[in-house]
């Protein structure tokens, strides 16, 4: 998938035009490419966690010649999926995968802070998303 794509996935799920949905695709990016560049870890709950990785000085070899050479010193952009994630990839992310789709999806929203209609979903627990709430019998409607 290329960010084509995942910016016309945007666009049909939020119900955008494709241009607002391409602006908020970079700004997401350029937001995570900000925290990274200050050695920010930018956590997604549900999703996972970037951060940048620092690489000490070291000496390599040329292969045609076999003499040393020294490396430099480099930071490089890591990730690391958080078990949600994992599950999804492993299970598959069809729209009845069911209540692991609801899970996974809890973490992409902001924690409900009370108020009317913020009741605690059985299996979630508190900081159920403010864009879902559940139905009479505790089961999270999304």
């Amino acid at each position: 998938m290329n960010k084509s794509k995942i910016v016309a996935r945007v666009a049909a799920r939020a119900g955008l035009d494709r241009f607002t949905a391409e602006r908020a695709v970079d700004l997401v990016f350029e937001a995570i490419a900000e925290g990274l560049a200050k050695e920010e870890d930018v956590r997604i709950v549900g999703f996972g966690a970037f951060r940048t990785r620092n690489r000490a000085t070291r000496m390599g070899r040329n292969p045609r010649t076999g003499e040393s050479v020294p490396i430099p010193a480099s930071k490089s952009p890591s990730f690391k999926a958080a078990k949600a994630l994992g599950k999804a990839v492993k299970l598959g992310w069809p729209p009845e995968a069911g209540e692991l789709a609801r899970k996974i999806a809890v973490g992409f929203a902001a924690p409900v802070r009370g108020g009317r209609g913020a009741v605690h979903c059985k299996g979630i627990g508190k900081g159920a998303p403010a864009l879902t709430r559940c139905d009479r019998s505790g089961m999270l409607v999304i």
